[in-house]
């Protein structure tokens, strides 16, 4: 006889709830205790992260998380070691409150140290307060100046779980260790790891750079993170194949942020002309150009490269359209027509119309015919430089079109 669909319903309730108690195992422990002692945990840790700086809003989940990690847990221990579980558990979690490091260090000597755990401690210890020495219970190699970024991949590294270059690739811990770094004021290891050569180590330095200068942003200053970008670009020695993505991201990060108080700065001045080295290519070149300095002569070269291959009967091999700004050949052609430049604003828009027909509305399209229009029969542009500028700024999402054009 075929299942009815209450038994259907029946069966599959069944089945997620045995799921979700896999998924969510209680705390070790009678549940009135295990239910008191969860509360205690969560209100602890509300307290110590609301209070560090910047603000942190703890939620259930992030807690969760926190509480499910190996030092943490009591699932796995042998029956006969279960009573002195909770205790175990108790211990780690007061000890990770009060000296992270610590914790970890034992943890490494265990050979239960992971990534997981040395991003959760590292950010513990960092938003705590660094100490200007270690504690005394951890030894530091001599070779090793104080620093609890470093201590932290040390350990990993003496554990077997992998090499710096390795364990970095994991964007939390990452994050962790380029803070920390940017904390203790250890600039020149988020610049001698940026200038690291090798597709091996690509994706490691990609997060330290971006967020260790993320961090500097908020510390020092626009003007201290601009300062450290060049050093890096000034510094760099391997083949810039592997290095435009990388450095694209953090150089239009940058860009947004200088914009708004510095557009005048010689730095600023300094970091658009450096576009050529760290934008992705001429296409990125050209929208970083509109976007923060009106100049046009940039995006004109990339269509008339484009051109070019349509008069020697080629059709031009394209990166992906950034479809979340179509309207930049619209704000492109209205920019040179404020300048009166009538002639690049149609080759612009006769490229469009033969390359970019089915990815630009035919809207944008004849938006860009009735501008040109009115231009030659000399009527005056709706909008100033000014709005379309803003219009530019409004409609570009720099780190979207990195991503799209990668």
């Amino acid at each position: 006889m075929k299942p009815t669909n209450i038994a259907r319903v029946s069966f599959t309730k069944s089945a997620l709830s045995r799921f979700t108690t896999l998924l969510n195992t209680p705390l070790a422990g009678p549940a009135a205790e295990s239910g008191k002692f969860l509360s205690l945990i969560k209100e602890s840790f509300r307290s110590s992260l609301e209070a560090s700086t910047p603000p942190v809003a703890p939620t259930d989940s992030h807690l969760s998380r926190i509480l499910s990690t190996e030092p943490f847990l009591s699932s796995g221990i042998s029956p006969a070691a279960a009573p002195a579980a909770p205790a175990a558990s108790k211990a780690n979690i007061k000890k990770f409150l009060q000296n992270p490091l610590e914790l970890f260090e034992e943890q490494c000597l265990l050979g239960k140290a992971d990534a997981e755990l040395a991003a959760l401690c590292l950010n513990r210890y960092v938003r705590d307060g660094l100490m200007p020495e270690p504690p005394a219970s951890i030894s530091v190699p001599k070779e090793l100046k104080w620093s609890a970024a470093d201590i932290v991949l040390d350990g990993l590294k003496r554990s077997g779980v992998g090499e710096p270059a390795d364990v970095l690739s994991n964007p939390k811990l990452a994050r962790a260790v380029a803070e920390s770094w940017a904390i203790e004021n250890k600039d020149e290891k988020i610049v001698r790891w940026s200038n690291l050569a090798g597709k091996e180590t690509l994706v490691a330095r990609q997060n330290i750079l971006f967020f260790g200068l993320r961090k500097i942003l908020s510390l020092r200053g626009w003007e201290s993170a601009v300062a450290m970008f060049m050093e890096v670009l000034d510094g760099h020695q391997q083949d810039w194949r592997f290095a435009r993505r990388e450095y694209s991201g953090v150089g239009a990060m940058l860009c947004e942020e200088g914009v708004k108080g510095f557009a005048k700065h010689p730095s600023f001045t300094k970091l658009i002309s450096k576009s050529s080295v760290w934008a992705l290519n001429l296409q990125m070149k050209a929208w970083i150009h509109l976007r923060f300095t009106r100049r046009v002569d940039v995006g004109v070269l990339y269509f008339k490269k484009l051109a070019d291959h349509l008069s020697a009967g080629e059709q031009p091999a394209l990166k992906s359209w950034y479809r979340q700004d179509v309207k930049f050949p619209v704000n492109l052609t209205r920019e040179c027509l404020v300048q009166g430049r009538i002639e690049d604003a149609e080759m612009i828009k006769n490229v469009v119309e033969k390359i970019f027909l089915h990815r630009v509305t035919e809207g944008h399209l004849n938006e860009m015919r009735r501008m040109i229009e009115q231009a030659k029969a000399g009527g005056g542009i709706a909008g100033t430089g000014e709005e379309a500028s803003k219009e530019s700024e409004d409609m570009t999402d720099l780190q979207g079109m990195i991503n799209a054009l990668g």
